[in-house]
């Protein structure tokens, strides 16, 4: 069953990649609806396992802090990753917000929303670098 969605999950790794590349809101936007389609069936949300890996986590915090201003806010956060991948993805809560995040841990980078349940969301394209045994946040761009 897996096998099925390994076309889609790299699919979403070089829609990453070509975001990256170019400027605008339109690519990120784009990208983050191909990620939500992933979650719209129950099959792809069986596939993964409970994962908790302190630098994706710090990388979170780092992005939520740059779109609120403030820290320590998250709450119920969940990451899942997809076995034999680098794709781990997750979802969880700030200030009455809801946030979804993936990453691709062999790239070092993902994409996080952030939005009201209905209305605007904010997109940040986050990138880490190797510092020590964690990743540090490269400053990305706000979408």
């Amino acid at each position: 069953m897996l096998n099925d969605w390994l076309p889609r999950i790299e699919g979403l790794r070089c829609s990453l990649l070509d975001a990256a590349q170019g400027p605008g809101r339109a690519r990120f936007s784009r990208l983050q609806r191909d990620f939500l389609s992933l979650l719209e069936t129950g099959e792809f949300l069986v596939l993964g396992q409970p994962a908790d890996p302190p630098p994706v986590r710090a990388l979170i915090d780092q992005s939520v802090a740059k779109l609120t201003d403030r820290r320590g806010q998250i709450k119920g956060l969940v990451l899942i990753r997809i076995p034999t991948t680098t794709f781990t993805y997750g979802c969880f809560m700030v200030q009455g917000m809801f946030g979804s995040v993936f990453w691709f841990t062999d790239l070092h980078q993902g994409l996080l929303s952030l939005g009201p349940i209905r209305g605007p969301t904010r997109l940040v394209h986050i990138k880490g670098i190797p510092v020590g045994e964690g990743l540090g946040m490269i400053p990305a761009g706000v979408h």
